[in-house]
């Protein structure tokens, strides 16, 4: 699925690392708490919203778009969907495209993405 993002936001704090992404119908936020072992996903309504450990994903960041995927080819992470009965499919594949931003956003929003993954 291809976003074409309009707004970039981007919280990182003590206790939260999330971005937040506006497209034209609605909106993308990844998060994670500092104590938390897993992100938080949400595509355009909360109900939408899942916790997935963050092994399952790759993601890919450029100025001007980042991709998320979920190795569907590891028997591991199909395990641990089949395991959670997770609504993973909005999210097998995004791909957020954005105007290039300065060094310094790019920089932070590739900060807060390695605080979210690590």
């Amino acid at each position: 699925m291809e976003l074409k993002v309009s707004e970039i936001i981007i919280d990182d704090d003590e206790e939260l690392s999330s971005l937040y992404f506006k497209h034209k119908t609605g909106y993308f936020a990844i998060a994670r708490t500092i104590d938390d072992d897993y992100i938080y996903l949400e595509l355009d309504e909360q109900i939408y919203g899942e916790n997935f450990t963050p092994s399952i994903f790759k993601y890919n960041i450029n100025n001007g778009n980042i991709s998320f995927t979920i190795d569907l080819e590891n028997k591991k992470t199909i395990n641990y969907l089949k395991e959670k009965k997770m609504c993973y499919h909005l999210y097998t594949e995004i791909e957020l495209i954005y105007p290039p931003v300065d060094i310094e956003k790019f920089n932070r929003i590739n900060e807060v993405l390695e605080d979210i993954f690590l």
